[in-house]
């Protein structure tokens, strides 16, 4: 009996140890398995899976954005392509579609009347570029018409035209510091020597300049003017508090 309990104390500690490696063998091998990624649909299959938009998904020309947000309107409907545009971008600060057309040459004119005469938006035109905008109302008009990417199909087809994409944003980069811009850059001693801006006039070119209104005739020029080229953000502060400091410095401009 007592040659026997080693080895029985032995057979314990080597079925614990088999156990234990049976154990560690399989958690490696379950954590050394590839991870499956799934790649998302070329243009090529979501043609095949929506036929009708097949003509729009293989247009070269036409930005990925307008081909994501077609898709989105089959996959989610309505309240799914709206999310779809809201996120990425796409609608102007009315709502509507906004799509920027580029051109082989920079004599836009003859393009822009031709936009205008038809009906469509013209926002604004600097050479090769052309800003234009859709109502989205229309555009899922020709979606329920079993239309789908109508619009677009027939901007990317106007002479000219080389590709159709989401506009270029620009957000100020300015930070929001208060302060008195007359007292940080001593523009007051340049006052006392008779630098006070008279004789000239000057424009603040800017994203928006909500609050305006109540500035002029105290912080502002009581015959200051606005005017907007483009989308203008009826929400933006940026360019009244811009206008304000530069009133300071130049307070007879």
């Amino acid at each position: 009996m007592t040659n026997r309990k080693p080895l029985l104390a032995l057979l314990i500690v080597g079925i614990v140890l088999l156990a234990a490696a049976g154990v560690l063998y399989f958690t490696q091998s379950q954590s050394s398995q590839p991870l499956e990624i799934t790649p998302p649909a070329s243009l090529a299959e979501l043609a095949e899976q929506y036929p009708k938009l097949a003509h729009v998904l293989n247009d070269p020309e036409l930005g990925s954005v307008y081909k994501e947000f077609l898709v989105a309107y089959q996959e989610g409907g309505e309240e799914a392509a709206r999310e779809m545009a809201d996120k990425r971008g796409m609608l102007t600060p009315g709502g509507d579609v906004a799509i920027a057309l580029i051109l082989d040459t920079e004599e836009s004119d003859p393009l822009v009347a031709q936009l205008e005469a038809a009906g469509v938006a013209v926002v604004s035109a600097y050479r090769d570029r052309i800003n234009v905008s859709v109502p989205m109302e229309m555009i899922e008009a020709e979606l329920q018409a079993n239309q789908p990417g109508a619009t677009f199909a027939q901007l990317t087809e106007l002479e000219h035209v080389i590709g159709v994409e989401l506009p270029e944003t620009r957000t100020p980069n300015g930070s929001n510091i208060e302060g008195e811009g007359v007292s940080i850059i001593d523009a007051d001693e340049w006052h006392q020597a008779g630098f006070t801006g008279a004789g000239l006039r000057i424009g603040i070119l800017d994203l928006g300049f909500k609050g305006y209104q109540d500035l002029l005739g105290v912080e502002l020029p009581d015959d200051a003017v606005l005017e907007t080229f483009g989308w203008y953000d009826e929400d933006e502060v940026h360019g009244a508090a811009c206008s304000e400091i530069v009133h300071e410095v130049a307070p007879e401009a």
